[in-house]
């Protein structure tokens, strides 16, 4: 009896997939990341291609009263766990900011570039303590990029930084994102 694997998933190579049968756990590891989900549908790994193969059968005899709509959740839950974990350890987000003012500018303190330093226009500097996991990157004194794995806590960051000087509506002076557009307004006219 041959299985329908109707799903196939590609697996990244930095992360190592392993099934435990006696359980039926499939666990994922990344560096510091650990997925461990139980599974109730057939899967077969294919080590060699690093490819998860997922069936439309249960895994269980205790299952077999299960609905189609019972098992389609129990899929779609599946799946969506694994990609979610796929995007959290593979892909990395990045945040470009911009100063624009006179005397506006970032300095890194601290070895572990772990303090930000802003200049922005007030009598005292402002410091902010940043997370470990985001990665900084001072190009100019007025260019930051800030990167993270995780991009809830990458845009928290940015928010929080952004609050400090907004941009002024008429010359533009502030805190700019990469691809933000600014809708300057136009002065009085003397006449």
């Amino acid at each position: 009896m041959s299985l329908n694997y109707s799903f196939i998933i590609k697996i990244p190579a930095i992360i190592q997939l392993l099934f435990c049968s006696n359980t039926n756990r499939l666990i994922f590891v990344q560096k510091n990341q650990i997925l461990v989900k139980k599974v109730h549908l057939k899967v077969l790994i294919s080590h060699k291609k690093k490819l998860l193969y997922i069936s439309n059968s249960v895994n269980n005899t205790n299952y077999h009263n299960y609905s189609k709509k019972r098992l389609k959740k129990i899929r779609y839950d599946l799946l969506l766990n694994i990609y979610s974990f796929i995007k959290k350890s593979c892909f990395l987000f990045y945040k470009k900011i911009l100063l624009k003012g006179v005397g506006y500018r970032f300095i890194l303190k601290n070895k572990e570039r772990s303090i930000l330093q802003l200049l922005i226009g007030f009598s005292h500097s402002i410091f902010i303590r940043l997370p470990s996991e985001l990665g900084i990157y001072l190009i100019k004194p007025n260019l930051l990029y800030i990167t993270s794995v995780n991009y809830l806590k990458l845009n928290k960051i940015i928010q929080t930084i952004r609050k400090l000087r907004i941009p002024d509506v008429y010359k533009g002076k502030g805190i700019n994102f990469e691809y933000e557009k600014l809708f300057l307004k136009e002065g009085k006219k003397s006449q």
